[in-house]
């Protein structure tokens, strides 16, 4: 899609950059475009339905958000919102110009994203509860789905360090579906 996109656009530029005072102009061109692409389908967006979220996500856009934003010939054409948490970067939601839809936008974007988390050292990219289609696009890519079942937090990285519990968890959540794994290619092959 990229090259495609890339043939027919040749001037698109990728940029990420903090949303800062930008943020109300950046969320309501968001919003148009989502509205422009869910209302021939007769849908609608929780954006729309719940305008306190909304008003909280600007506010939080502001102070914490960064764009992905996508320009052809000098005009915005797609916005990807993020957040950066430490080494985590939380893949928040996107939109874009609904001419470029046969594109593949969103897939482009997660793309984007997740090749600029990797350049920027990020250990892991959320993509949260996106369309199957782009968490599925990002397992070829060696991503693994990780259900988030509970939230730590430390006043430091030194204090995770020293949190025994915490470490043992981790390494169980992570050797837990190999030992599965081994033991299922064990049970078949006996």
């Amino acid at each position: 899609y990229e090259r495609r996109l890339r043939r027919d656009y040749p001037d698109v530029t990728v940029a990420t950059q903090p949303v800062g005072e930008r943020n109300e102009a950046l969320f309501q061109q968001f919003l148009a475009w989502k509205t422009a692409r869910f209302e021939p389908r007769h849908l609608t967006t929780y954006w729309r339905n719940n305008p306190a979220f909304a008003a909280r996500f600007v506010r939080l856009l502001h102070d914490r958000g960064e764009a992905y934003e996508a320009t052809i010939e000098g005009e915005t054409a797609a916005l990807w919102f993020v957040f950066m948490v430490g080494e985590s970067m939380y893949s928040y939601q996107g939109s874009f110009d609904p001419r470029l839809e046969p594109y593949a936008m969103g897939t482009l974007l997660h793309y984007w994203v997740a090749c600029d988390a990797i350049r920027r050292g990020a250990t892991c990219v959320h993509l949260g509860w996106g369309p199957v289609s782009h968490n599925a696009f990002m397992q070829r890519f060696g991503a693994v789905p990780v259900t988030a079942t509970r939230l730590s937090i430390f006043r430091s990285q030194t204090a995770r360090v020293f949190s025994s519990k915490e470490a043992l968890e981790t390494a169980r959540r992570r050797l837990e579906p190999r030992a599965r794994a081994t033991y299922r290619r064990a049970r078949r092959a006996a």
